[in-house]
C-alpha cells in the first residue's frame, strides 16, 4: 500500500525534533562530559554534537560513562540520519520507478500541458478510466494520483515524448496556452516513426487559425496511422450547447456579442440550421447585438458563405438595453430564445446593463450572470407575458 502524503507528514515532523532535541542534549552533553578540559570553546561543543550524526564524534573515543543526555543523543543523532537517507533513496527510487511506468506504460492518453485545460482534461479522462500521462513543468496532479504519471519536460521534443510512451499510448492532446507550441507538438508526433496508430489532437484558440490548418489537413494524404486533427474550445462549447438545446423550429435568436464564442455559435446556428432546413428553406431569425455587428458579419459571411442563405441576421448597434427592448417588441408575437453569450461578451457596455436588459423582456427581477443562459420570453397574450403590451411591460420595470 503506497504511502499518502498525509501520513509521511507527521513523521518527517517527528524526525526534525528529534534531530534537533539530539542536537541540543548533544551539546548539553558534551559540555558536561568535557567539563574538564576548558579549553574548549561553545563553537567546539556544537562541532562535536554535529559529528553525532555521522557517528564520529571525537570526544565519544576516550570511553568512559556518558551523561544521559549524551547517551540519548548519540543513538537518536545517527537514527535521524538514517532516516534521511533512507527517505533521500525512496524518493529517488519512486521518481525513477514512475519514469519507466510512465515509459511503459500501454494504450494511454499524454496530455501536453499544465494549464487549466490540461488539467480539466486530466481530470476528465482520470474520471473515465484512461490511464494519463502528463508532459509539462510542475505537475498538478498528486503525487500519488492513480493511473496519472508525469514527465518533465519540453514536449515538442521526442525524447520527451517518446519518455511519455507516446510510441504506444492511443492518443495525444497537445494543451499548451500557445498554439504554436500545440502545432509542433502535433507535428513532431506526426513524424515520429510508430508500429501503431496514434491519434494527435492540438488546441488552437485562434478559430480562423484552427479553420486553415483543417482544411491543409484535409487536402494532404496521410497514412492510416497518422491521425491529426485540431481542435478549438468555443467550437466544442457551442457543439455542447446546441446539442443540448438543438433546434426545433425557426424562433428568433438574440446574440449578444460576435467575438470568439459568439461568432462560433452563429456559425453553428448556421450549420445546423441549414441541415435541417435545406433547399433554402426559412430562414432562422438572429439578431446580433455588438459594437462591430456589421463588419463582423459580413467576415464571418465572406468566412462561410452559406451562413448567408440560411440565417436571416440583423446586426444591431444601439445600447443592450435599447436594442433587446426594441426586438422584444418587433418579435411579440413569438418566443424568442436569448442566449446570454460569454462573460466578457463584447458589444455590451456593461455587464450589469446587459442582465437588466433581457430581465426588462423576461419580466424578472435581477439575477447573477451565468454562461450560456437560455430563457424562453412568452410574447403572446395565451402566454400572459409583457411582450404584447409594451406600457405594461414599462409599468412592470417602473416606467411611466
Amino acid at each position: 500500500m503506497k504511502e499518502t502524503p498525509s501520513v509521511r507528514a507527521p513523521i518527517l515532523i517527528g524526525f526534525g525534533a528529534l534531530a534537533v532535541t539530539a542536537l541540543v542534549l548533544g551539546y548539553a552533553g558534551l559540555d558536561t562530559y568535557l567539563a574538564a578540559r576548558t579549553e574548549l570553546t561553545s563553537l567546539d561543543l556544537v562541532y562535536y554534537a554535529l559529528q553525532l550524526f555521522v557517528m564520529d564524534s571525537e570526544p565519544l573515543g576516550e570511553g568512559g560513562p556518558l551523561p544521559w543526555t549524551l547517551e540519548f543523543a548519540r543513538f537518536a543523532a545517527p537514527a535521524v540520519t538514517v532516516y534521511a537517507l533512507a527517505e533521500a533513496v525512496r524518493l529517488l527510487l519512486s521518481s525513477e520507478l514512475r519514469k519507466v511506468r510512465a515509459r511503459e506504460t500501454r494504450r494511454h492518453a499524454i496530455v501536453c500541458g499544465t494549464g487549466p485545460l490540461g488539467q480539466t482534461l486530466t481530470q476528465r479522462l482520470r474520471e473515465a478510466g484512461r490511464k494519463v500521462v502528463v508532459v509539462g513543468g510542475t505537475p498538478h496532479t498528486p503525487p500519488h494520483a492513480r493511473d496519472v504519471f508525469h514527465v518533465t519536460g519540453d514536449a515538442r521534443d521526442a525524447v520527451v515524448l517518446r519518455a511519455a510512451g507516446v510510441l504506444r499510448a492511443d492518443v495525444v492532446y497537445a494543451c499548451e496556452d500557445d498554439a504554436t507550441a500545440n502545432i509542433a507538438i502535433a507535428a513532431t508526433v506526426h513524424n515520429l516513426r510508430r508500429s501503431r496508430p496514434v491519434a494527435a489532437y492540438a488546441h488552437v484558440p485562434d478559430p480562423e487559425l484552427c479553420a486553415a490548418l483543417r482544411a491543409r489537413r484535409l487536402g494532404v494524404t496521410e497514412r492510416p496511422e497518422h491521425r491529426l486533427d485540431f481542435f478549438n474550445l468555443d467550437e466544442l462549447a457551442v457543439r455542447v450547447l446546441l446539442a443540448r438545446d438543438p433546434l426545433r423550429e425557426p424562433r428568433p435568436v438574440l446574440l449578444l456579442g460576435l467575438e470568439s464564442f459568439g461568432g462560433a455559435l452563429l456559425v453553428e446556428l448556421a450549420r445546423q440550421w441549414r441541415l435541417r432546413v435545406p433547399h433554402g428553406g426559412v430562414r432562422l431569425p438572429v439578431r446580433v447585438i455588438a459594437p462591430e455587428a456589421k463588419g463582423e458579419g459580413a467576415a464571418l459571411c465572406r468566412r462561410y458563405p452559406f451562413r448567408r442563405r440560411v440565417l436571416r441576421a440583423d446586426p444591431g448597434g444601439r445600447p443592450a438595453r435599447a436594442a433587446v427592448r426594441a426586438a422584444g417588441r418587433r418579435e411579440r408575437d413569438a418566443s424568442a430564445d436569448l442566449r446570454l453569450l460569454p462573460r466578457r461578451a463584447p458589444g455590451v457596455e456593461d455587464h450589469a446593463d446587459r442582465l437588466r436588459a433581457l430581465d426588462g423582456i423576461a419580466g424578472r427581477g435581477p439575477r447573477r450572470p451565468a454562461q450560456g443562459v437560455r430563457r424562453r420570453v412568452p410574447r403572446g397574450p395565451a402566454d400572459g407575458g409583457p411582450g404584447r403590451h409594451p406600457a405594461r411591460l414599462r409599468r412592470h420595470r417602473g416606467g411611466g
